[in-house]
């Protein structure tokens, strides 16, 4: 997999199921040439901001590829649209990454909390932490692990929100702000896909992988 960024954070990704190094360097080779053109047209750009994300459980011995004499790293992990990818696709350190933001907003809510009325800290809990808690979280579909992560750092915005001491039971919290729990809002999202696609049809690239039972 190879990412780009530029000063417009585009991003050019693809993935190759089985790639030679001498395959890979080929690619690269090409999409130099691609780089080389694009520098006559208004396209933002940077050639050294190439990274690789070798998806293996065997890493490279080396250290990148020599693409017209520059050296092409691989990386442990690379992020696409604000999802942190790494070499075996666990997940767990994008999960961290959206633990540690989640968690900030949380505290940072929690010092203007006596401030606030219930709506309004409902209201900024939704929109610092409950989007980051939502965004991509399908991925993570059937990974018991790391939905318990999140749901801890879920019950704390809850309490934050509500103001309720540690003790405080997180279920009737949720209930209160009726908001669904981490592992029902992503089957949630997975259902309402599903169901769209399979009763529109619009979605191509889903339809095709969805089979009727």
């Amino acid at each position: 997999m190879l990412s780009t960024e530029s000063d417009c954070h585009k991003l050019i990704a693809f993935t190759a199921t089985v790639c030679s190094l001498h395959q890979l360097r080929h690619i690269l080779s090409y999409y130099y040439n691609v780089l080389s053109k694009l520098k006559y047209t208004n396209i933002p750009h940077n050639k050294y901001k190439l990274h690789i994300l070798y998806i293996s459980y065997i890493y490279p011995s080396a250290s990148g590829i020599d693409i017209t004499g520059t050296v092409v790293p691989f990386r442990d992990s690379i992020k696409l649209l604000s999802v942190t990818l790494d070499s075996v696709l666990t997940m767990d350190r994008h999960v961290t990454e959206v633990i540690r933001s989640c968690s900030y907003h949380t505290c940072a809510l929690r010092h203007i909390r006596p401030l606030l009325t219930l709506d309004v800290a409902n209201m900024i809990g939704h929109s610092t932490v409950s989007s980051r808690l939502d965004y991509a979280n399908a991925l993570l579909h059937g990974t018991s692990a790391y939905i318990n992560r999140l749901q801890v750092v879920q019950n704390s915005l809850v309490r934050t929100v509500c103001q309720a001491p540690q003790s405080a039971s997180a279920t009737e919290l949720h209930r209160q702000l009726h908001l669904l729990p981490v592992r029902q809002r992503i089957s949630y999202k997975v259902t309402v896909i599903t169901y769209k696609t399979c009763s529109t049809s619009i979605l191509a690239y889903l339809s095709d992988l969805l089979q009727d039972y």
